[in-house]
């Protein structure tokens, strides 16, 4: 079986983060026998003119990977309608060379990661070529262009009807889709891949919460600051560590500051994730408040290591957290709840170590498991294959 897989976003030297968990399900599909080529075009920029010596393609874990070079226009909302066709054009041209090739010798099946431009451009191929299209989304793209171009969702309800198979990677972000696809497409819910990372569990000394994500407002990392302030003037010894950079970093650092909490919040900046691990390995709870999450990958990371999680309600995360069961969900921007959450589980080691169980069991058995991911995928595209 070929396989094709159009990304935006797949890791690399400069960014090893990008894409990881499409990466760890493309070496997982090539143990079942699954020859995998992915196409990951690297936009030309005058900042960054070391592209023009990039390396075309490279292979690693039996994946071949390739990266042909494309314009990238800037995002302008007031002229969308004219520089998105035109941004798509530019997509195809730089990576049509490579597809062709594929299909040439025998390839049937193209799965693009995005519809903005990868899922254009295999329904494209589709079309012309008589193969399968499979488009995956992994966040809200309408939500992500400002929600409120209609030439885009206008290009996106077209597309969507367009394409042989759309895979989400929640329950709650094809519900955002819904309003706008027709009800006959064909969907599936499978939800980011992430490999089992072998920690002992070694916990940190004091009472250690982690949280780890980009540092912009949704994210929370307010709200859990807020938590930590109370939990100081309860008199709580406790440890924050937070993960990640981003346009907040600084405003966060001076919440820290006005808050006194100096010496119980830490910023670690970016880490590798084998760093990130070790870190929630080490922690006694993982928090994330996000409010606007399509699922979230460091959820599942920290319970695959039996770290205890706490989301927030309505967000993708809720696929796999059963309140009081194996994880916690709490309302956005509830300060107050997320103190009295964060108590509980301080005071009541045992609760603890139930919670992260259940957690782990939770991600063992489920399509969060790498290799469940894998396998479910192998035979989908079967499916498609034998039709």
């Amino acid at each position: 079986m070929k396989l094709l897989i159009l990304s935006p976003q797949f890791p690399s030297p400069e960014f090893p983060m990008a894409g990881k968990s499409k990466s760890q399900l493309a070496i997982e599909l090539t143990k079942l026998g699954v020859q995998v080529e992915i196409i990951v075009p690297v936009a030309f920029s005058l900042k960054f003119i070391t592209t023009l010596f990039h390396i075309e393609s490279e292979a690693h874990d039996n994946v071949i990977t390739h990266h042909p070079i494309y314009i990238r226009l800037p995002f302008v909302e007031r002229f969308y309608f004219l520089l998105n066709p035109l941004q798509r054009w530019l997509f195809y041209m730089a990576v049509r060379k490579r597809i062709k090739q594929y299909i040439s010798q025998g390839g049937k099946i193209i799965h693009a990661h995005s519809m903005l431009f990868a899922g254009y451009v295999a329904n494209k191929f589709k079309a012309s070529n008589n193969c399968k299209s499979i488009v995956t989304f992994h966040d809200n793209e309408i939500q992500s262009l400002s929600g409120n171009i209609r030439a885009y969702r206008t290009f996106l309800e077209t597309e969507i009807n367009k394409s042989d198979l759309i895979i989400f990677v929640s329950k709650n972000l094809r519900n955002n889709y819904f309003a706008l696809a027709e009800a006959r497409i064909n969907s599936e819910i499978i939800p980011f891949p992430i490999d089992h990372y072998k920690f002992e569990k070694s916990l940190s000394k004091p009472f250690t919460i982690v949280g780890c994500g980009r540092l912009i407002p949704s994210k929370g990392f307010e709200t859990l600051i807020a938590a930590a302030k109370l939990l100081y003037l309860a008199g709580e010894e406790v440890k924050i560590r937070i993960i990640g950079e981003g346009p907040e970093k600084q405003n966060l650092q001076n919440l820290v500051r006005q808050s006194g909490l100096e010496k119980f919040v830490r910023f670690k900046g970016f880490l590798s994730n084998s760093e990130v691990i070790a870190e929630m390995s080490a922690a006694h709870l993982f928090v994330l408040p996000s409010y606007r999450e399509s699922l979230g990958l460091v959820y599942l990371e920290a319970m695959s290591v039996s770290t205890p999680v706490i989301g927030v309600k309505g967000q993708g995360i809720e696929d796999f957290i059963i309140n009081g069961e194996n994880g916690y969900l709490m309302d956005a921007e509830d300060t107050g709840q997320l103190y009295s959450l964060i108590q509980k589980l301080m005071n009541d080691g045992n609760l603890r170590v139930r919670i992260g169980k259940n957690g782990f069991e939770t991600y063992r058995n489920s399509l969060a498991n790498v290799r469940n991911n894998a396998a479910y995928h192998f035979k989908l595209y079967e499916r498609f294959l034998n039709e």
